[in-house]
């Protein structure tokens, strides 16, 4: 599956509502981990697949650790953020 990127201007993101979970390390897992649990609430994300690659609505990572002050990323905590399609 790839995904393609559209910029999103500074400090903007689609209203709806979001599936988010925050992590430590293991960026892979952590988003397996929160598809999962999407799949497991019976919710759709706001995706749609394309030839070129899929489109998300909204799908973001947020960096809450600075890396200027923390520079190991496995000490990083990081949220995700996916959109979820709204019925």
């Amino acid at each position: 599956m790839r995904a393609l990127v559209t910029p999103t201007a500074c400090g903007e993101a689609p209203a709806g509502a979001y599936a988010t979970l925050t992590y430590q390390n293991h960026s892979m897992r952590a988003n397996k981990m929160l598809l999962e649990w999407v799949a497991e609430q019976g919710l759709d994300l706001d995706v749609t697949p394309a030839a070129e690659g899929d489109r998300w609505a909204g799908r973001f990572e947020t960096y809450l650790t600075d890396p200027r002050l923390e520079p190991r990323k496995t000490r990083w905590v990081t949220q995700l953020a996916f959109r979820i399609r709204e019925h």
